[in-house]
């Protein structure tokens, strides 16, 4: 019978800012892992990226020069004997380096007849990251706000908009309710065109 694995996912250095606890079912793979951490921390997901988990990391693809052992889409949860109290690291953008880094903190039985409510957020904080920004400087624009009380950070979106950008604007019901539809996205655009992706 399938299990609920739920994960405690904190950006590094953001741990009281910017965190989310997601629910994945155990025959999920592992870059579906990725793709809802991308999703949920509203990332462009753009940039290849790869799991660390028990001394073996697991890349997006596997090239005669990196040092990948596996990959991402080829590994099921089910298949690692994943436990509560396990760490995983993400590293998002090689050249930018975003780490998540993943603690198990549930692994239980998955309910008759819920599958399709997977993966779900049940918890979370903090808008997300932002692309191509090291932690380092996001953390700075963090501080900046609490000091403040409100954020000077203005971003263009991708209607050519420019708009204040304030971690403080999350919400967990749109976020629970998004991530099915745009894991799907991602997952399409990882597996199918990664010929497009930046490193």
């Amino acid at each position: 019978m399938a299990q609920i694995h739920t994960f405690h996912i904190v950006y590094n250095g953001c741990d009281n800012k910017i965190w989310r606890d997601i629910q994945i079912s155990s025959t999920n793979t592992l870059a579906t892992l990725g793709y809802c951490i991308l999703a949920s921390f509203e990332t462009l997901a753009y940039h290849l990226f790869y799991i660390e988990y028990n001394g073996t990391k697991y890349d997006t693809y596997l090239d005669d020069f990196g040092d990948a052992q596996a990959y991402l889409s080829e590994v099921k949860l089910n298949q690692l004997s994943i436990k509560v109290g396990d760490k995983f690291e993400m590293l998002y953008d090689f050249g930018c380096e975003q780490i998540f880094n993943i603690s198990v903190i549930g692994v239980e039985e998955m309910p008759r007849g819920t599958g399709t409510a997977y993966p779900k957020v049940i918890a979370g904080k903090g808008r997300g990251i932002i692309d191509d920004m090291p932690c380092d400087e996001l953390l700075q624009i963090i501080k900046r706000t609490d000091k403040a009380g409100k954020s000077d950070f203005v971003i263009t979106n991708e209607f050519g908009h420019e708009m204040v950008w304030d971690y403080r604007n999350y919400s967990l019901k749109c976020d629970d309710g998004l991530i099915r539809i745009r894991v799907k996205e991602i997952k399409d655009a990882y597996e199918n065109h990664l010929d497009e992706y930046d490193y």
